[in-house]
């Protein structure tokens, strides 16, 4: 049923379905339900289950200070200080079980659904030539679609994805909070401070909003029906524009880190990145969109160069929507701005900024929901027969819920999501975190050579392979692995941490110890390396060198395994 507000025969009312978050809320916890009993995957073990910043609340803010808060690894600690922030409650009130972290990424979700709905109902209602008595209909089923396709059911899965839920919960806030302003026709003080303040969250939740002030003047120019060239569009993206400057120069001057260097790959171009890009967007995430069945992590991706005819192609699917759009501006804004939208927000990592990962099937999920709208505004606009739309839109709804649930199986285990992957065509990260699943080193060797045969520098397979290989007898063979691991990249703190422990298994304790000392100088700030440096130097007799790893880690507040006990061995044991 729906109701109306406003005159029915005067100017354009807003027709608002009754109940339709709450409908949204019920279909978004139905679908993925599932998903509870799920467990931890990939980066969930250094941003979660082996990150003790997150095991205390207090002090709340120094997730904002310090951004080794964010994960125990330093190849994937970016400055997102919402994600340990929630991961910090989450385990105040559940510890480590999986389940309150599902709860709450699918929690997150549902409200992202809802507000994508009220931020399309206020599009519709501004600028669209669809019929006004199904534009909620129209609305809610993009968002429906939203809710539970199974692109968006990559980050309720992926607790670590969090960071991308909370971004899209912010930036669809901040957007729904402008478009109603401009759409009312009173921009207030109050109600420019909503909207940064939202934008501000989105950024502190993950930096790919920083398209923002790109999709506020593809408001204005389509939906808005403002000139390109004047100045309004770009003034009112101005203020987005300066907070994310002011967001990067907080990153890089005050707290010393860079966001480019932790997610930049040197292993390839701008040239090379940008052309396969052009070939994922219609070749691979196009085709998860439709057929989301092979949507895996760790992905294989053939690198391509600008010549290849799949680059040529997808360069012609993206010009081909965007001029598309420009042409179709008066006649279809909102459509315009959604395709728009689309591409905007895919920017930052799907274009030709090297990123050292080719394809990862989530990147479309903040762009997503505005393809979903402009296909449905289209749809609704050249299909008369409400039967047709009306069969299009429930079978829509019914496909994207009927694969999410499907897929949310994949993700049970370790060995279920990297069976799936492989199955699909997975990367050499997929072989060897399938291979690091079995329990037997013999199949644990297998998938490594696999993994190392599709990328023979890769750090972490040369070193579980040699760990492997130390476990079957093979130490000889198994040390020559470890130090193939060690010599790609010798200043790489967690080659050298495993190192140490090759070194422990294989009895050498003063080799255990100088490789974990190495590791402690590399990455000060990590805190299981420093308790194991400790333990290694206690070890053998140490005591000196084992309190000077443990001095800095003993006053944690919780306390960090038993580095309390184990420095107060150190004090007995004398010097």
């Amino acid at each position: 049923m729906m109701e109306t507000n406003g005159d029915k025969t005067g100017s354009r009312p807003r027709p608002v379905p009754r109940h339709a978050a709450g409908l949204l809320v019920l279909l978004t916890a139905t679908i993925f339900a599932n998903t509870l009993p799920n467990g931890f995957h990939l980066d969930d073990f250094y941003r979660v289950v082996e990150n003790p910043a997150i095991q205390t609340i207090s002090p709340w803010w120094r997730h904002f200070v310090d951004v080794h808060t964010m994960a125990t690894l330093p190849t994937i600690t970016n400055y997102r200080p919402l994600l340990p922030l929630t991961f910090a409650l989450n385990y105040a009130i559940g510890g480590l079980n999986p389940v309150g972290y599902h709860a709450v990424n699918l929690a997150l979700q549902a409200a992202a659904a809802v507000l994508v709905y009220l931020l399309f109902i206020a599009l519709l209602g501004q600028g669209s030539a669809v019929r006004q008595d199904i534009q909620p209909w129209v609305a809610l089923t993009a968002a429906a679609v939203f809710a539970v396709h199974p692109v968006s059911g990559i980050p309720v899965n992926y607790v670590s994805a969090r960071d991308l839920l909370l971004m899209q919960v912010f930036l669809v806030g901040s957007l729904l909070v402008y478009v109603r302003m401009r759409g009312a026709g009173s921009e207030t003080i109050g109600g420019w401070a909503v909207v940064l303040a939202f934008y501000v969250l989105a950024l502190f939740s993950k930096t790919g909003v920083v398209v923002m002030s790109a999709i506020v003047v593809a408001y204005e120019v389509t939906v808005h029906r403002e000139r390109l060239l004047s100045p309004g569009p770009w003034l009112r993206a101005a203020p987005f524009l300066v907070l994310a400057i002011a967001f990067f120069a907080y990153v890089s001057l005050v707290l010393h880190h860079s966001e480019i260097d932790v997610v930049r790959s040197t292993e390839y171009g701008p040239a090379a990145y940008g052309a396969t890009q052009l070939k994922l967007h219609l070749f691979h995430y196009m085709r998860n969109f439709v057929w989301p069945f092979s949507i895996r992590q760790g992905p294989e991706v053939a690198l391509i160069g600008p010549f290849h005819p799949a680059a040529w192609s997808g360069g012609l699917f993206l010009f081909s929507s965007l001029a598309a759009a420009w042409f179709a501006r008066r006649a279809l804004p909102v459509f315009a701005f959604g395709v728009t939208a689309y591409w905007a927000l895919l920017v930052p990592e799907a274009s030709i900024f090297p990123l050292w990962a080719l394809a990862t099937d989530y990147r479309p999920y903040a762009s997503s929901p505005f393809l979903y709208l402009s296909i449905a505004a289209a749809a609704a606009q050249y299909i008369s027969s409400n039967r047709v739309l009306r069969g299009a839109a429930v079978l829509s709804v019914v496909w994207s819920a009927a694969t999410s649930v499907y897929l949310n199986t994949t993700w049970r285990t370790e060995r279920s999501l990297w069976q799936h992957s492989v199955h699909y065509g997975g990367s050499a990260l997929a072989h060897m975190n399938l291979g690091m699943t079995y329990p037997d080193p013999q199949i644990r060797v297998k998938h490594l050579r696999k993994a190392i045969q599709m990328a023979p520098n890769y750090i972490l397979a040369h070193m579980n392979l040699g760990l492997a290989l130390i476990d079957l007898g093979q130490r000889n063979e198994g040390l020559a692995e470890c130090l193939i691991a060690v010599s790609i990249d010798p200043y790489r703190a967690q080659t050298r941490y495993w190192m140490a422990k090759a070194y422990e298994k294989l009895g050498r304790p003063y080799d255990q110890a100088q490789e974990a000392a190495r590791a402690v100088q590399l990455e000060p700030s990590n805190v299981e390396y420093a308790y194991y440096a400790g333990r290694s130097a206690q070890e053998r007799g140490d005591m000196k060198g084992a309190r000077a790893f443990l001095e800095p880690i003993i006053r944690r507040t919780p306390p960090y395994k038993d580095a309390p006990a184990l420095y107060r061995k150190t004090m007995e044991g004398g010097a």
